[in-house]
């Protein structure tokens, strides 16, 4: 049954896309690396591509979701994926594909009626970039002192997140109050 409802849901992807216009596909499951706030990070990205015309290339990025496409776009704004694999594009890839116009994210409802949404989202702003280096570099040092033995930092705010639209309690939740 999940199989079948997999090929039902590629088989539309298939037909929406054929009906709208298509970039040129430059290239595909591409590997980017680099320093991301004086940490060695790597990407893979889903594809690169070129619209007619453009002298800019795009990251493309196809995600499903069983969330309303509205939440999933929100969420992917500026969720760390898109923000590292834009950061990532350094010289090489500019030499080799152009500067970077964005990444375009390519929606896909699992949800029937099956839905698609193409979305646009711009290069991140040097602000943006300057946090997101600080952030990786302070998650990937604690992550460090964790695998060493570092007590875990206790954070209210991580008690519950959010799993299809409710909120899963943490299920070390009972030792917050012991």
């Amino acid at each position: 049954a999940a199989r079948h409802e997999a090929l039902q849901l590629v088989g539309e992807y298939v037909r929406h896309y054929s009906l709208v216009p298509q970039p040129s596909i430059l290239a595909a499951e591409y590997f980017v690396e680099g320093e991301v706030g004086g940490i060695r990070k790597t990407a893979r990205l889903d594809r690169i591509v070129r619209w007619a015309g453009e002298r800019e290339a795009w990251i493309r990025e196809d995600k499903t979701t069983s969330a309303p496409l509205w939440m999933a776009r929100q969420y992917y704004l500026t969720h760390p994926q898109i923000v590292l694999q834009q950061a990532l594009w350094g010289r090489e890839q500019v030499e080799k594909f152009g500067p970077l116009a964005g990444t375009i994210l390519n929606l896909i409802g699992k949800r029937r009626p099956y839905q698609f949404e193409r979305t646009e989202i711009l290069p991140v702003s040097p602000l943006m970039l300057s946090w997101f280096g600080a952030y990786t570099a302070r998650i990937t040092r604690r992550a460090e002192e964790l695998r060493a033995g570092a007590a875990p930092e206790r954070n209210p705010l991580s008690c519950v997140r959010l799993a299809g639209g409710v909120q899963i309690a943490c299920p070390f939740i009972a030792d917050c109050y012991a």
